[in-house]
C-alpha cells in the first residue's frame, strides 16, 4: 500500500492540522503539538483526536510538563531497554569493582533478556511485576529459585529503572512499587571450636593416597605448613577468604594485622589473561586492623613470616621469575580444605570459618560494635542482623546482677547466692 500525501495546516501557535489523503480516497485528519522542552529543543507530538480542543490541551499538559520537570521526550522514550542498561553499566563502571560489575553485566546479558527489547515508554508496573513472576517459577528440573536470588536480580533493573527516571526517559521507576522479595536468611551453618582444632591438626599430617573425581590415585602430599596456619588464621581473626590471600609479611606486626588489600579473581573478559589479581578491601570498613588475641597464633605466625620478605604473601609462594604470587583460593579449597573436611566428616564451608569466629568473640562476650570493627562489617547493625540468634544464647541472667549492685549501694553484704539483709533492734512499725 502507498504512502499517504501528507499536508499540515497551521490552527494555531503550536497546534497543527494534519491530513492525511489516501489513494482511495480516505482522508484522515489529526492534530500535531508543537513546543519546546526543557533543552529548548522543538518536540512535536501527535494528537490522536480529531478535536482542536484536545489538540489544545494536550499541548498546555505538554507545557505543564516540562515547567515541572516531569517532561519525557517522546524519541527518548522510546529507546530499548538493553540500550539503557549498557549506558547504566557505563556510568556506574568507575563506581563498582571488578567483580560487582562482572556480575551486574552478566545478570543484564543473560537474566534480562526478556527485557532487551522493550521501549522504554512500555516499561510499567505490569511489565515488571511480570518478569519478576517469571523469575521466580520453578526451573526445568523443578527447583524453584531462592528468593534471595531473585531479590539480587532485580537490584539491576531497578538501578536501570533510576537511571532512566533521571534521564528523563520514563516519569517514575516501575520497579520501586513492587512488593519487596520476602527473602529469609538462613542461620549461619558454622564448625565448633573442636572440629576447627580437629582440621588444623588433620592439614599439619601429611595426605594419604586417595582417589580423585576421575579415578586416578593420587600419591601421598607431605604436609605445607601454611594450609593448617591459614586455617587457624581464619578460623581465629575473621579474615576473608580474598583478604587472607592478600595477605603480605609487612602486614603483620607483633600481635596487630592490618587489612590493606584483597585478592580477586576475573575471567580473561575483564584482565589480560585472566587470573589473579590484587584490589581495595571489601569496604571502607573492611580496611582495618586488628589484634591477634591469640598467643599461640601469634607466635606461630611471626615464626612463619620470618622467613619471608616484607612483601612476600603470607600464604602464597613465587612465581618462575621469583616475584610473589598469591595464594588462589579457589584451587586451595577444591585440593586441601573439602577433602580434609570429608575426611573428618565435617559439613563446612571456608567462609564458615570467618562465621566460627563471629560466634567465639561474641561467645566471649564482645559487644556487637566491636564484633563489627573487628570483621569488618559496614556497621554494627548488620553485626546484629547476621548473628542475632548468637547474641541471644550468650545473654546472661541479669537478674542477680541487678540484687547484687542494689545490695552493695546500700552497705550490705552479697553472697553468690543470697544477699544478707541489716537486722536492727527493734521492729518498725508500718
Amino acid at each position: 500500500m502507498a504512502r499517504p500525501e501528507v499536508t499540515y495546516e497551521s490552527v494555531e501557535r503550536g497546534v497543527q492540522k494534519v491530513i492525511r489523503t489516501y489513494d482511495d480516497g480516505r482522508v484522515v485528519t489529526k492534530f500535531r503539538i508543537k513546543y519546546a522542552d526543557a533543552r529548548g529543543k522543538v518536540q512535536f507530538k501527535t494528537v490522536d483526536s480529531h478535536r482542536v480542543k484536545d489538540a489544545r490541551d494536550a499541548l498546555i499538559e505538554a507545557k505543564a510538563s516540562v515547567m515541572k520537570g516531569q517532561h519525557v521526550s517522546p524519541r527518548d522514550a522510546s529507546a530499548r531497554f538493553i540500550d539503557v542498561a549498557r549506558e547504566w553499566l557505563e556510568v556506574k563502571q568507575p563506581d563498582l569493582k571488578p567483580r560487582t560489575y562482572e556480575s551486574y553485566e552478566w545478570t543484564v546479558d543473560k537474566k534480562l533478556v526478556p527485557l532487551h527489547d522493550v521501549r522504554m515508554k512500555n516499561l510499567d508496573y505490569r511489565a515488571v511485576s511480570t518478569f519478576r513472576a517469571n523469575l521466580s517459577k520453578p526451573k526445568v528440573n523443578g527447583d524453584r529459585p531462592a528468593p534471595s536470588s531473585v531479590k539480587r536480580t532485580m537490584l539491576v533493573p531497578h538501578g536501570i529503572c533510576e537511571h532512566a527516571r533521571k534521564r528523563k526517559l520514563i516519569l517514575e521507576n516501575p520497579c520501586a512499587d513492587l512488593d519487596k522479595v520476602k527473602a529469609r536468611k538462613p542461620q549461619k551453618k558454622m564448625p565448633s571450636t573442636e572440629q576447627v582444632e580437629a582440621l588444623i591438626s588433620r592439614l599439619s599430617l601429611p595426605t594419604p593416597p586417595r582417589q580423585d573425581s576421575w579415578g586416578r590415585m593420587l600419591k601421598e602430599r607431605p604436609a605445607d605448613r601454611r594450609w593448617a596456619l591459614l586455617v587457624e588464621t581464619a578460623a581465629y581473626t575473621g579474615l576473608r577468604a580474598g583478604e587472607l590471600a592478600g595477605l603480605q609479611a609487612r602486614d603483620i606486626r607483633g600481635d596487630q594485622l592490618s587489612v590493606v588489600r584483597t585478592v580477586i579473581d576475573l575471567p580473561g573478559k575483564y584482565e589480560a589473561g585472566g587470573g589473579l589479581r590484587l584490589d581495595t578491601p571489601k569496604s571502607e570498613a573492611s580496611a582495618r586492623t586488628i589484634k591477634i588475641h591469640d598467643q599461640i597464633l601469634e607466635r606461630r605466625l611471626r615464626k612463619h613470616c620470618a622467613n619471608l620478605k616484607p612483601r612476600d604473601f603470607v600464604f602464597g609462594d613465587h612465581d618462575d621469575e621469583g616475584k610473589p604470587r598469591p595464594l588462589n583460593h579457589g584451587n586451595f579449597y577444591k585440593r586441601v580444605i573439602k577433602p580434609a573436611a570429608d575426611e573428618l566428616h565435617i559439613e563446612m564451608t571456608f567462609h564458615g570459618l570467618r562465621h566460627h569466629c563471629a560466634s567465639f568473640l561474641i561467645d566471649l562476650g564482645m559487644s556487637p560494635v566491636d564484633v563489627a570493627a573487628y570483621l569488618g562489617h559496614e556497621s554494627a547493625a548488620f553485626t546484629l542482623r547476621t548473628y542475632a540468634h548468637l547474641f541471644k544464647e550468650a545473654s546472661r541472667d541479669y537478674s542477680k546482677e541487678f540484687s547484687k549492685r542494689r545490695a552493695a549501694a546500700r552497705g550490705e553484704e552479697v553472697s553468690d547466692n543470697v544477699v544478707q539483709l541489716r537486722r536492727s533492734g527493734k521492729r518498725k512499725p508500718f
